[in-house]
C-alpha cells in the first residue's frame, strides 16, 4: 500500500545547468504527493508491478491503472474518490504491465497486458500478451 501512496510526484522547478562543485543545490526537486488509493483486500504485501495514470473510463480525467502480480488483478481506480472506486478489470496469472490502446479501431479503448504467467523466477515457458477488449458499457 505504501507504493501506491507515493506514486504522485510534482516538478517544482525547471531544469537548468547543474553545478559540479557540489555547493549549488540541484535546480530540480520533487515533492511526494500522497495518492490515497489503498488496494482492496487483506494481503499485507501487494505485488504491484505497474502503476500509471491513464484516461480509460473518461477522456476528461485520469484513472489509476494498477497491475498486481501476487493477486493476478488488473485494476483501475478513480484517484478523486479512491475508497469506493476500485474496479477489477481482469484476473490473470501475474500481470506485469498494461497499456491503453484501441487495438481493433472501434473507438472503444482496450488494454494490452503483459502477463508473466508466474510471479517467481523460472526457466519454464510461461507468459502471454492478453488483449482486454473494451466494451461500450465500460
Amino acid at each position: 500500500m505504501t507504493l501506491l501512496r507515493r506514486v504522485g510526484w510534482r516538478l517544482r522547478s525547471t531544469c537548468a545547468a547543474e553545478s559540479t562543485d557540489g555547493a549549488t543545490p540541484p535546480s530540480v526537486t520533487f515533492t511526494p504527493t500522497p495518492v490515497s488509493c489503498p488496494l482492496p483486500g487483506n494481503k499485507p504485501y501487494p505485488g504491484t508491478t505497474f502503476v500509471n495514470l491513464v484516461k480509460l473510463r473518461s477522456r476528461d480525467k485520469p484513472d489509476l491503472l494498477v497491475c498486481d502480480a501476487w493477486s493476478g488483478k488488473v485494476m483501475v481506480c478513480d484517484p478523486s474518490r479512491p475508497e469506493d472506486s476500485w474496479k477489477e478489470l481482469a484476473r490473470l496469472s501475474a500481470p506485469a504491465r498494461a497499456e491503453v490502446v484501441d487495438l481493433d479501431r472501434d473507438g472503444i479503448l482496450d488494454l494490452i497486458v503483459a502477463d508473466l504467467g508466474y510471479m517467481l523466477p523460472t526457466n519454464a515457458k510461461f507468459g502471454s500478451v492478453v488483449w482486454l477488449r473494451g466494451r461500450p458499457d465500460g
